[in-house]
């Protein structure tokens, strides 16, 4: 999405070839298009006059704008990032609570496992995927024992933690390869700046020794060409005083 990108190059400087540009560049992607469905739920819900879930949707509309503006003007991303990951995670609890419209949270908590460890890579990702298990498992257990009533059949709740087990597991194996494939990736690009760098400062050092060069083979030509007169001069006195010598003998004959 090149509107992304330019919103990212207007704010925050940030190579793409950098591990926390992805990153930045989902949470946008995230925050803008909360920002949008959490606004038209508020809507619906203002008017069939269910007031709790569009105060929790009006809260996480606040809390995507607040971690917005955080990274854009502190640039600290980690904040931003643990926000974003509350809003997801205590969205998926109040899904899979509730129910959501027409008992469908059950679906939407599928998006989870790969929006967390994308926002958040492997290792926190597994923190915020563990607290969201806890609060389901607990939920599923207290069902079980009749202690609340949930929006879907307890085979149906078991049914979700264990698929969202099962999806969450394939997704952490995938993010931690593309982790440590970014990480590898950022290792041997900084090994090629670190290259780089050596051979701009030889090249510099070779530009410098061949100025030298030049310069000597300046002074050197330079006294050539004064060894070269002299020779002449030299060369001339002596044909001159051999003319002179035959002259000599030429009177002396006489």
């Amino acid at each position: 999405m090149k509107w992304i990108d330019n919103i990212l190059q207007s704010g925050i400087e940030l190579k793409r070839t950098d591990i926390n540009y992805s990153r930045i560049r989902f949470f946008h992607i995230v925050a803008f298009l909360g920002i949008i469905i959490f606004t038209y739920y508020v809507i619906v819900n203002l008017q069939i006059k269910d007031y709790y879930p569009a105060f929790l949707e009006i809260t996480f509309i606040i809390l995507l704008l607040t971690a917005l503006i955080i990274l854009r003007v502190t640039k600290k991303m980690e904040i931003s990032f643990q926000i974003g990951a509350f809003v997801i995670t205590a969205m998926s609890i109040h899904n899979f609570g509730t129910g959501g419209f027409f008992a469908t949270g059950n679906l939407w908590i599928y998006l989870y496992p790969p929006a967390i460890f994308l926002l958040m890579g492997y290792r926190k990702g597994v923190y915020w995927t563990l607290a969201l298990f806890a609060f389901m498992i607990t939920a599923a257990i207290l069902q079980s024992i009749r202690v609340i009533d949930m929006p879907y059949i307890p085979y149906e709740t078991w049914l979700t933690v264990i698929s969202m087990a099962i999806i969450s597991l394939v997704v952490l194996i995938y993010a931690r390869g593309q982790e440590a494939r970014s990480r590898l990736i950022e290792s041997q690009a900084g090994d090629i700046r670190h290259a780089t760098s050596d051979l701009e400062k030889a090249n510099i050092e070779l530009k410098k020794e061949a100025k030298q060069r030049e310069i000597v083979m300046q002074e050197l030509e330079a006294k050539k060409e004064q060894s070269d007169k002299m020779n002449k001069l030299m060369v001339g006195r002596e044909k001159k005083i051999i003319e002179l010598k035959e002259e000599i003998k030429n009177l002396e004959s006489k």
